[in-house]
């Protein structure tokens, strides 16, 4: 029986496993290098968001107090107008991670498992098919020796 296509199969197989699905293959670097660029750009914005709060710290030590900050802290100059509204419905901001978005819309480690599975039923199938072929060969190969064998019988009658 000829098993290379059986071997072919198997080697591609894993050499796509390991190329493109396992833990160091194109799939997971694609999602590493993602992953980098975002923290580069949360480092950038807390960098950002530092020099900014350096700023307001200087100016309260300053004694400099912003409008807005005395307002979000309760006080009221005298003589402002208040206004009260009610019966509004308070709006939850999104997750970090819905905002990201992913690469995958399938997690990786089920991609891995998915492939394992279908390789493994491909390379079934390929087994079986050479054994089927090898099967059917067999069997012709033996209906011609038969049909000889007759043949020769025959030859010896006559």
């Amino acid at each position: 029986m000829n098993r290379w296509p059986l071997f072919l199969s198997l080697f591609l197989s894993v050499g796509f496993y390991f190329l493109v699905l396992g833990e160091s293959g194109i799939l997971e670097r694609i999602q590493l290098k993602k992953k980098r660029a975002n923290i580069l750009t949360e480092i950038e914005a807390l960098k950002s968001e530092q020099s900014r709060l350096s700023l307001i710290l200087s100016r309260y030590r300053e004694g400099q107090y912003p409008d807005e900050d005395l307002f979000l802290s309760g006080y009221i100059k005298p003589g402002a107008k208040v206004i009260q509204i009610h019966g509004m419905k308070e709006e939850w901001p999104l997750s970090e991670n819905a905002a990201e978005g992913t690469f995958l819309a399938v997690p990786l480690p089920y991609l891995r498992a998915a492939w394992i599975v279908l390789s493994a039923v491909a390379l079934g199938l390929i087994a079986v098919r050479g054994n089927i072929r090898a099967a059917i060969n067999t069997r012709i190969s033996r209906g011609r020796r038969n049909r000889h064998e007759v043949y020769e019988d025959d030859d010896d009658n006559n």
